[in-house]
């Protein structure tokens, strides 16, 4: 990453950061507050308690930029904060209660044709899958596709060896072409 006083890619600066510029920190906090929503709805998180994970995920980010080292990305960085709060309150979810079915949807205009919205629909459908993968496998699943992350990058992230990244790939890969597979073989014989 060069030095600190550089800034990444989203023009944040880490030495202002780590600084305590709180003009730096609520850019910090726009840039990525999508991607930590995102990790927390991934994780099966109501909204209530995505808001929650995500605002520990900020608060634990600003405590602890100090100890940020620029060996990884700081998106990396910070969606590894985002995951293990997420876990936290997953953990924390009762065995009864059900899982909010809202992810990652795409906002559809007005004038959608036919098409973009049987996309939509494909999308939504791939998401919840996901949603109900293990959740190493849909953390590997999200990672590496959504969020273009190697495998170096996600096993630094869910801190686990490179060769268990694979596997949960390999595994949720399988699991999510058997389930889609159900589905749009329902589909084609209800047409």
């Amino acid at each position: 990453m060069g030095t600190q006083l550089e800034k990444d890619k989203h023009g944040i600066c880490i030495a202002s950061l780590k600084a305590g510029d709180s003009r730096m920190f609520a850019r910090f906090v726009r840039e990525f507050q999508d991607m930590v929503f995102a990790c927390c709805r991934m994780m099966g998180l109501s909204e209530l308690d995505t808001e929650d994970a995500a605002s520990e995920t900020f608060l634990a980010a600003w405590q602890s930029i100090g100890k940020f080292n620029g060996k990884s990305k700081l998106s990396s960085w910070l969606w590894s904060i985002a995951y293990h709060k997420a876990v936290d309150y997953r953990r924390k979810k009762t065995a009864g209660e059900a899982l909010d079915e809202t992810i990652d949807t795409l906002p559809t205009p007005q004038t959608a044709s036919p098409e973009s919205l049987e996309n939509r629909e494909q999308h939504q459908r791939l998401w919840a899958v996901v949603q109900q993968l293990a959740v190493p496998q849909a953390a590997a699943i999200v990672l590496y596709y959504r969020e273009g992350k190697s495998i170096g990058e996600i096993a630094h992230i869910l801190q686990m060896p490179e060769n268990t990244v694979k596997t949960h790939l390999h595994r949720g890969r399988n699991e999510l072409y058997n389930q889609l597979h159900a589905v749009w073989e329902n589909d084609y014989v209800r047409k």
